[in-house]
């Protein structure tokens, strides 16, 4: 099936409702790099079930629909796309149970030309089933490399913010542990090349 940018526009995608525990949010956070240092109280915040927190993060698995663009209809050139970008923008904090549902929703293809291939932006809000309130919306940018071409307006790029000439207020730097890409994957990304590089 070819790739039809109106289509994929209108699309229409399965709410998703998942269900999480403590125990959840704790692998994920292990899975990122919290925990390496037992003793450090700042991340065991985050993978110790007494007063645990939620790292913001997280939210980008929640509810997550799936690796969407490999389905047929979409007609998508999947093998050849990057996640171009991440947003998130929080409502409110995670709790640390609970259960959450979100809904995709394309809202641009942009034609950057066949060079370059097309970019496609969703955002995916996702609420907590029990209060119906939004807890966050994540927009994403997927660049298709193998479906530009096709046409129709191209807008410029946003402008992204820029980097300040001054130093860093503070830096944080974590090593990555030998195995940290194969606990990550068990929160639900189950993306090979997270274990080839």
């Amino acid at each position: 099936m070819a790739f039809d940018p109106e289509k994929l526009l209108n699309k229409e995608f399965s709410t998703v409702q998942q269900t999480y525990v403590a125990k959840d949010c704790m692998l994920y956070a292990l899975g990122v790099g919290m925990g390496i240092d037992p003793l450090d109280e700042q991340s065991l915040r985050f993978v110790y079930e007494e007063n645990l927190k939620v790292l913001p993060s997280q939210s980008v698995m929640m509810a997550h629909p799936g690796f969407w663009a490999k389905e047929e209809d979409t007609g998508l050139d999947w093998v050849k796309e990057l996640h171009a970008g991440q947003e998130i923008i929080m409502h409110k904090p995670f709790p640390s149970e609970g259960t959450v549902e979100a809904k995709i929703r394309i809202t641009s293809v942009t034609d950057k030309g066949a060079r370059i291939g097309a970019l496609i932006v969703s955002d995916r809000v996702v609420r907590d089933v029990a209060t119906g309130e939004d807890i966050c919306t994540l927009v994403t940018t997927i660049l298709a490399r193998g479906d530009g071409g096709f046409g129709g307006e191209r807008k410029a790029t946003p402008k992204t913010d820029i980097i300040p000439k001054s130093k860093p207020d503070m830096i944080c730097d974590l090593p990555t542990l030998p195995q940290q890409a194969l606990i990550y994957r068990l929160t639900g990304d189950f993306n090979p090349l997270l274990c080839l590089t």
